[in-house]
This record gives C-alpha cells, sequence and structure tokens, in this order.
C-alpha cells in the first residue's frame, strides 16, 4: 500500500509486480483487480499471453491519468 501512495506524492506511476501463473488467467485479472484498487496504474507482465488481461483491467487508469 505505501508504493501507490509515495508514487503519488512523487507525480510517477505505481507499477504492480508480476504474477508468475502465466496459465492462471483468472488469478491475473483478480490480482490485477486489487492491483488497481491500491492505487498501482501499471503492471510488469513475464508473458505476450498477460498483455490483453492487463491491458483489459488497467488501461483506464492511465488513460484517467492523462
Amino acid at each position: 500500500y505505501k508504493v501507490p501512495v509515495a508514487a503519488a506524492a512523487a507525480g510517477v506511476a505505481a507499477i504492480d509486480g508480476i504474477w508468475q501463473e502465466i496459465k492462471d488467467e483468472k488469478g491475473l485479472e483478480k490480482d490485477c483487480k486489487l492491483g488497481k484498487e491500491l492505487g498501482y496504474s501499471g503492471k510488469s507482465i513475464i508473458h505476450p499471453d498477460q498483455i490483453k488481461i492487463t491491458h483489459k483491467n488497467l488501461s483506464n487508469v492511465l488513460l484517467q491519468a492523462t
């Protein structure tokens, strides 16, 4: 919780860590939603299959920030 608050105070984006289970799309989606609720504006990903879910859940955060 401290990272998003500190990032907001510094005027920079807070990027959430990776979701390691590449085949667990539901888990990734849930993790993206939790990160968004905590104030993260992006997510690190480790596999191209994670792009679509991450964009679906976090792209509006970046649009709201601009």
